[in-house]
């Protein structure tokens, strides 16, 4: 009787931390939501000569379990500098879902799928070939313990990549072209 009890006890307390890590799982999003979207709105825009901006960011272990779930709805990037005020991106919603054992692993990222719905992204060249789209923050190369610069590898894997609803132009003043896409779906 004494081996039943333990046992009966051993997994109670099994039960109550699998139902407290769930609820850990999907509570914590909703509680940090606020605070992950400043910072994803801050490390975003620190990376880049633009002002990156997005109404909501939706993250999620329970959506596509196993799988990590991303999600952002309105995005818009507006160049700064030469191209200020023009909107190169604006986007309704972007749907990432991520492999989560790749993420864990970190050897290589599993994306199973990538959902862009009705971008509007417009590609401009200036008269002197400078492109709007040319907002990477420029980094200094990573110093080794030589002296010598060193590589970092990042390795991706990606699935499904669906576009729907997308309006492109690429206007190039340089070469007098203009190209115009409308309701683009791959």
């Amino acid at each position: 009787p004494s081996i039943l009890r333990c046992l009966k006890l051993f997994l109670k307390i099994l039960a109550g931390i699998i139902v407290v890590l769930v609820l850990l799982i999907v509570l914590l999003p909703v509680i940090f939501k606020g605070e992950l979207i400043e910072l994803a709105k801050k490390e975003l825009n620190k990376n880049v000569n633009a002002t990156v901006d997005f109404r909501e960011i939706d993250v999620s272990l329970i959506k596509n379990f196993p799988n990590f779930s991303l999600g952002i709805e309105k995005l818009t990037v507006v160049g700064k500098g030469e191209f200020e005020n023009d909107t190169l991106a604006s986007i309704d919603e972007i749907n990432v879902v991520v492999d989560l054992m790749s993420v864990i692993s970190g050897s290589q990222y599993d994306i199973r799928r990538v959902a862009i719905n009705s971008p509007d992204i417009r590609i401009r060249i200036n008269e002197f070939g400078k492109a709007n789209y040319d907002i990477a923050v420029k980094d200094e190369p990573a110093q080794s313990e030589t002296g010598g610069t060193t590589e970092t590898s990042f390795n991706v894997g990606l699935r499904h990549f669906t576009i729907s609803g997308a309006h492109l132009i690429y206007e190039d003043l340089e070469s007098n072209t203009l190209l115009e896409i409308t309701d683009l779906n791959t």
